[in-house]
């Protein structure tokens, strides 16, 4: 049993060029066996930086707690936070898409499942065929702040009865179950993942300097490719990013053609951004 924990993030104040508004739906794949281990390391993580028991490691602290006091050796921590998952065989999923102002959020983030969830059972299915016993996921997801924040779960249903067109749904075991992101350390988790790789696409210096560790938990194809694998972009000209940000000297265009990075487009009309900078301001790379 692999246990899935899953968050929705946006970032809308964005420091590259070319990008909108930036939603972000992903998480971690923790072993069944990883799940006790990774809550007591990341015990010893809050105890090591002088925080309370029940200090919530949010990417975004509240200010005047003990997290947000921190300040510099912030990095320190999430580095090794995302070290400990590694050290646990954890693996990430994270879709991220440029959107426009009046999309919902409940629209975003229903399709983005979709996504997500493809990856999830590809990644599933890889490890069912190693596995004697086969391998199977459960969802949990932080849950949302307000019932309309809520509303894009519910097409977790259909997912999980159905599936996608080439991806049948039997190796998720339930529908999507929500869980407060306070009272469990493997959401806390996925909330850095996810927020911290949307910072590294939006151009922050916070999450650009852990992508190499973002880099190593996510999941691959066959070939070792983690570019539309276990990082997704949407939509395909921000495909430049994967190579700009994540180092992906390919990826897969729609249609399925494999792009080698970084380019300017499939057609003439095609022009896609990042293919001869990344977008910042020179002075943002310090």
């Amino acid at each position: 049993m692999e246990l899935i924990f899953l968050q929705y993030r946006e970032q809308l104040r964005l420091p590259r060029l070319h990008l909108h508004r930036l939603a972000a739906l992903g998480g971690v794949i923790i072993p069944e066996y990883s799940t006790a281990s990774l809550a007591i390391l990341l015990g010893k993580i809050r105890a090591d930086f002088g925080l309370p028991a029940d200090e919530e490691l949010t990417w975004r602290p509240r200010l005047g707690s003990a997290l947000a006091a921190l300040g510099p050796e912030l990095f320190e921590l999430r580095r090794r936070m995302l070290a400990e998952a590694k050290a646990c065989g954890i693996r990430s999923v994270v879709v991220i898409r440029d959107v426009g102002p009046n999309q919902s959020k409940q629209d975003i983030a229903a399709e983005s499942l979709k996504l997500f969830y493809d990856r999830v059972i590809l990644h599933l299915r890889a490890k069912a065929a190693m596995s004697p016993g086969g391998c199977r996921g459960l969802i949990c997801a932080g849950r949302p702040t307000s019932e309309k924040d809520g509303h894009w779960l519910a097409a977790s249903l259909d997912l999980t009865r159905f599936g996608q067109d080439y991806v049948r749904p039997d190796l998720i075991a339930l529908p999507i179950v929500t869980a407060p992101s306070a009272q469990l350390p493997q959401l806390q988790l996925a909330d850095l993942v996810v927020s911290a790789t949307t910072a590294a696409v939006a151009g922050y210096a916070s999450g650009q300097h852990l992508v190499p560790y973002l880099h190593d938990l996510m999941v691959t194809d066959a070939c070792g490719k983690r570019a539309g694998f276990g990082i997704v972009l949407r939509p395909q000209r921000l495909n430049n990013l994967y190579l700009r940000v994540f180092s992906e000297s390919r990826c897969v265009a729609h249609g399925g053609l494999e792009v080698p990075l970084p380019s300017r487009g499939l057609s003439t009309t095609d022009h896609w951004p990042y293919a001869t900078d990344d977008g910042l301001d020179p002075r943002l790379r310090l």
